[in-house]
Formats: C-alpha cells, structure tokens, sequence
C-alpha cells in the first residue's frame, strides 16, 4: 500500500479542566494551529472536565494541593489509582452533576468549539472515550442516575448527542469527529451491555453527518486488540454510515490489512507516534519503528518527549 503523504494531526489538550482553560484562544493554541506541517490537516481534541482517573486534593491541605472538585454522572468512585507529585494515589470520589451542572458544561462544549475555530484549527474532535465525562455518562460502570441522562441506553446517550449538537451550532458537520471506546476498561470504566449502548450511539450519531467516527479498539496498554475488541469494532463498522477510523496497538502491516479487508476506512496512530516523530517516513520506507518507552509517557523531561532518533 502506498501510504498518503496528507496527514491529520489530532492533538489532545489535556489538563484538570481543559474546557475551562480554554476558555479564550490562547497564543500557544494558535502556534499549534499555525505550524503544521504542509498539507496536513489539524484537529482539536478537547475533553470536558477531569477524566474518572483524577484525584481530588484536599481544599484544607497545603499550599499546591487545592483542586476543584471532579465532577461526574453519578458519585461511584473508581477502582483506580492516578499518578500525583508524591506517587500513586487511590482515586477520590466524584461529585454526582446537577441539571444546571450539564447545561453549564455543554455551554462550555459550545465555548470550546467557537475558540479552536478562531484559533485557527481545520475541525474538532469530541473526546468520548478513555473514561472522560462523555463515557461516563455512556456506561453504565458510572452512571446510575435516574432522570433523563440514565438508565436506558438512549438516556446515557444524551449527554453525547446534546454535545454533538452544541458544538454542529459552531462547526459544519463535516469538519466534528466522535471518539468512542466501547471496550475501554481504562480507569475502572465498564459497562453491562456495550454492545447495545454503543449501537445506540452509532445509530443517533449517523444522524448529523459527521466527518468521521473514531473507534478506540484496545484498552490503553500496546497488546494490540483482542477478539472481543474487533468483534464490537466490525459490528460497530456495520452500523456507521461515514468514515470509520480504528485506534488501537497498530503498527504498517497491521493498518495495511485493516483498510485493505474494509475493516476501516483509516487507522491512527498513538504510541507509535510518541516514539517515532517521523512515523510517517517510516511506515512509506517500510523502516523498522523505534519501540516507546511506557515509563516515560506520563511525565518527566526530555527523555521520552524529544530524545526518540529520527531516520537520517
């Protein structure tokens, strides 16, 4: 396969509350937007609030410790430990969203989106994976709440296509994608019938014509997909109506097969990518990849950000 030179960059804004901090365009976002490199395309990813993994500090604690309460759909705490200055730390129970609380973030959706456009990025991308607020109001692990955002499976979709729809009043169709991961577990995240509840979000995102649907097939570790994963994956396939794009323990070969066999349309790089700036030159020269290190993924100096060789 001839591998395209046209790329898509989707960076991932990742702090306590991203939303919130991008609250204006910042000079750092329009570098970002501005120095891409020639015939690419650059999306913004952004995610609402803290994902289930976060740790809330003690408001009375010492000076750096403070932290805004994380919020979620329902007050279950997670199973999970999260990685602070001292080391890991068990996770700390969320407080459960009022009705005031959803509309004051999906106006924050809405807020977000507006500031990439005028950032200068191309689209976005709405993160509903990996265990942030979107996925956890889609399972039922973390969502036990009793009004219209819980119980059935159209119900814990709301919060997904409320957001959809308030970042399309900002956005043309084309230019959102939609991140899912039905068989993520990362952080305690689980639920009792995912293949009904992500067939019911695939089916009530096929109606706004988006760019694109993003599928994380594998937990976050680089094991590759199991069989469970690309089972729900190609059912997933069936349903869509657009372009379909896979995520998860990929390397050449393996992206090859999935786009030649129409198991995906695209695939996408993560891991891979940390450890290999010039990935794509790689995957064109068929070049053996640098393997990343996972201990330096979350923190830390140079080594692991900017110390991966390039080809000569």
């Amino acid at each position: 396969m001839k591998y395209r030179q046209e790329m898509l960059y989707v960076p991932e804004y990742v702090s306590r509350n991203p939303i919130q901090r991008f609250s204006r365009p910042r000079s750092g976002t329009r570098e970002c937007a501005r120095h891409r490199p020639e015939g690419s395309r650059l999306l913004f990813v952004y995610t609402c609030r803290t994902d289930r993994g976060a740790w809330l500090l003690d408001p009375e604690g010492p000076r750096g410790s403070r932290c805004s309460p994380r919020l979620a759909p329902s007050a279950i705490r997670a199973n999970s430990q999260t990685l602070i200055a001292t080391g890991l730390a068990q996770v700390s129970e969320p407080i459960a969203l009022t009705d005031s609380g959803i509309q004051e973030i999906l106006d924050d959706y809405r807020r977000a989106a507006s500031n990439a456009k005028e950032a200068g990025f191309d689209g976005v991308e709405i993160h509903a994976a990996n265990g942030y607020l979107i996925d956890q109001f889609l399972k039922t692990g973390s969502n036990q709440r009793t009004d219209e955002y819980g119980g059935v499976a159209s119900n814990r979709v709301r919060f997904l296509t409320q957001t959809v729809e308030r970042v399309l009043e900002v956005w043309d169709s084309g230019r959102v994608g939609v991140r899912l991961s039905p068989t993520g577990g990362f952080n305690d995240m689980h639920d009792d019938n995912p293949q009904e509840t992500f067939a019911v979000a695939v089916e009530k995102l096929n109606g706004y014509g988006l760019g694109y649907l993003h599928i994380v097939e594998t937990a976050q570790n680089s094991k590759g997909s199991s069989e469970a994963d690309l089972t729900m994956s190609a059912h997933l396939r069936t349903l869509w109506k657009g372009l379909y794009v896979v995520n998860g323990g990929y390397d050449g070969p393996k992206a090859e097969e999935a786009v030649r066999s129409g198991h995906a349309d695209a695939v996408t790089f993560g891991r891979l990518f940390l450890a290999n700036p010039d990935l794509p030159r790689r995957l064109q020269l068929g070049a053996a990849p640098n393997e990343p290190d996972p201990t330096t993924f979350y923190g830390g100096g140079a080594v692991g950000y900017t110390s991966y060789p390039a080809l000569p």
